[in-house]
């Protein structure tokens, strides 16, 4: 690659991580850019959580900073969303409603948890972003930022 090939979106997001074509190397980057996000939605939970808020209110806030976190490192560094026939604003709005599913699960999840097994509110965070996770990157991956069918 030439150097200014390399100052493309495409080169910059091979050069920061390690994405690639297929599933395990858009899975990696998917987690680095998801991992970014995470620290944005915990380090807000933690901060209510400590400060008196409901775990679970808590966790809607900090989730909903993060999914802007994650939409926009995602488009940049993760998802080709030129492949796609699709708008800057319905590849937004996708992303947001998968965000939305993630955070109905991210609650239930929570809720289930510290109200009704009465488990710590970290640990019930961790199991929800593990689940919430595995779901909303296939739905992202599969749906949202689909390649535009040929023909």
């Amino acid at each position: 690659m030439s150097v200014s090939t390399d100052l493309t979106r495409g080169g910059i997001r091979r050069a920061m991580l390690p994405q690639g074509e297929g599933f395990l190397g858009q899975a990696a980057g998917y987690a680095v850019v998801s991992g970014l996000a995470l620290a944005a939605d915990t380090g807000t939970f933690l901060m209510l959580t400590q400060s008196g808020f409901w775990p679970v209110m808590a966790s809607i806030i900090g989730y909903t900073l993060g999914l802007g976190v994650h939409y926009s490192l995602s488009v940049r560094f993760v998802f080709d969303a030129d492949r796609t026939d699709k708008s800057s604003a319905t590849l937004l709005g996708e992303f947001a409603a998968s965000g939305l599913a993630g955070l109905l699960i991210t609650i239930a999840v929570v809720a289930a948890l510290t109200d009704g097994l009465a488990l710590p509110a970290l640990l019930a965070k961790t199991v929800a972003v593990a689940v919430s996770f595995l779901l909303v990157f296939q739905v992202r991956r599969r749906f949202v930022f689909a390649p535009r069918r040929a023909g």
